[in-house]
């Protein structure tokens, strides 16, 4: 009985594949591509990183009184490797020296190229950072507080209090900076070399 049972499920899988043979082939033909595609992705991607890698160490080992060519790098490797981490990175230092160099708007459209398009969140921070700082140095007060809300990872905390501390304080608006240099001093705890910084802020605004 268990063997006319054994056959009997044999010849149901046999007439199973032959019914649905068609489909059978569909499928493991779509698995196939699937696998392949995906590792060639991953091949793909790969390659790209290194890639961007390679560009954005010669970036920084360029001297940055060659400003055109870092110019034309970082532009590269924006066009080909955007979403990378490289080429956030990229932009950013080509902003700073833009900045040290007193080119303002094209070091903020570097900025914001780094802000809207970097993969990591610590990078937008980072470059939301520098960008508020830079409109601060332009007295661009709405503009700096508007930045500093955008830096959302939780590592840039306590600057962002500092940073909006100095906003206020720059815009003549004492109180607001007084409450936001004591919720950067209450963030670092009393430790490290900038809480002592902020605790002189905060001291020469105090009535």
């Amino acid at each position: 009985m268990a063997a006319d049972t054994e056959e009997q499920q044999e010849e149901l899988i046999k007439k199973f594949l032959i019914d649905h043979k068609a489909k059978i082939i569909i499928v493991l033909v779509l698995i196939f591509t699937f696998i392949i595609g995906r590792n060639f992705y991953t091949s793909n991607q790969v390659s790209k990183s290194e890639a961007a890698s390679q560009m954005y160490q010669e970036i920084l080992i360029e001297s940055e009184e060659n400003s055109d060519i870092i110019s034309a790098k970082v532009k590269l490797i924006k066009d080909k490797h955007s979403k990378t981490p490289y080429a956030a990175r990229s932009a950013i230092y080509f902003a700073k020296i833009l900045s040290k160099n007193n080119k303002v708007n094209e070091s903020i459209k570097e900025f914001r190229w780094a802000a809207s398009n970097s993969p990591e969140e610590s990078i937008r921070s980072m470059a939301n950072l520098f960008l508020a700082n830079q409109y601060l140095a332009e007295t661009k007060f709405e503009e700096a507080l508007a930045t500093s809300s955008e830096i959302k990872s939780v590592g840039y905390t306590g600057l962002v209090y500092d940073l909006v501390g100095d906003i206020h304080a720059a815009n003549g608006d004492n109180d607001s900076a007084i409450g936001s240099y004591q919720k950067a001093l209450d963030y670092f705890g009393g430790q490290g070399q900038l809480y002592k910084v902020i605790q002189n802020k905060k001291d020469a605004l105090s009535p």
